[in-house]
C-alpha cells in the first residue's frame, strides 16, 4: 500500500493505492525490511474499515465533482489499484460491496489481455524456486550481477 496526496484547490485529497491482495503473503514476495507490493486481504479490509470511519470514501461519479470543487463531503479519500490484478476483483472486491464503496483501478492492458501473471512476478518465483541462483540484468548498457544463493536472498536480489 502507498500513500499518496493530490491537491485540488488547495484542498488536500489523501490517495491510498494497493497493488496485489492475497491470503498470505509468499515468502518470494517479501522485500529487504519485510516489505511486500501484496497486502492480505484481512489488513486490507481493516485498512478500509479505518477509511470508512475516518474519510469519505470517493467513488468514481464523484471525481467531476471533486476535480470542480463541488464535492460536499469534507474528507474525501481515494482508493485505488494498480496494473489490474485479478486479486483486487478476487479478494478486493468483496470487502468494497460490504462496504459499499468503490475503488479506481488502473489496468495495464498489457497484462490483462494476456491473462498472464506480469513478467516480473513470474521471474521472482522462478529464482525463489530455482535456488542458488545468479541473475546478469543489462540495461542502457548498464550490468547488474546479482546473486540469491538462498531463497531469503531473492526478495533483497528483486530490491536492488
Amino acid at each position: 500500500m502507498l500513500g499518496l496526496s493530490f491537491y485540488v484547490r488547495g484542498r488536500q485529497i489523501p490517495i491510498l493505492m494497493f497493488h496485489g491482495l492475497c491470503e498470505r503473503i509468499p515468502e518470494y514476495a517479501l522485500f529487504q525490511g519485510g516489505r511486500s507490493c501484496l497486502l492480505p486481504v484481512d489488513d486490507f479490509s481493516s485498512v478500509v474499515q479505518w477509511c470508512c470511519q475516518n474519510y469519505d470514501v470517493v467513488r468514481v461519479s464523484d471525481i467531476d465533482d471533486l476535480l470542480s470543487g463541488k464535492f460536499p463531503r469534507s474528507r474525501p479519500l481515494l482508493l485505488t489499484f494498480d496494473d489490474g490484478l485479478a486479486s483486487a476483483i478476487d479478494y478486493g472486491l468483496p470487502v468494497l460491496r460490504q462496504k459499499r464503496i468503490s475503488a479506481v483501478m488502473f489496468v495495464a492492458t498489457g497484462i490483462t489481455d494476456s491473462g498472464r501473471t506480469p513478467d516480473i512476478f513470474q521471474l521472482e518465483r522462478i529464482i525463489y524456486e530455482c535456488i542458488p541462483a545468479k541473475l546478469e540484468i543489462e540495461i542502457q548498457g548498464e550490468r547488474l550481477d546479482l546473486s540469491a544463493p538462498s531463497k531469503t536472498h531473492v526478495s533483497d536480489s528483486f530490491f536492488k
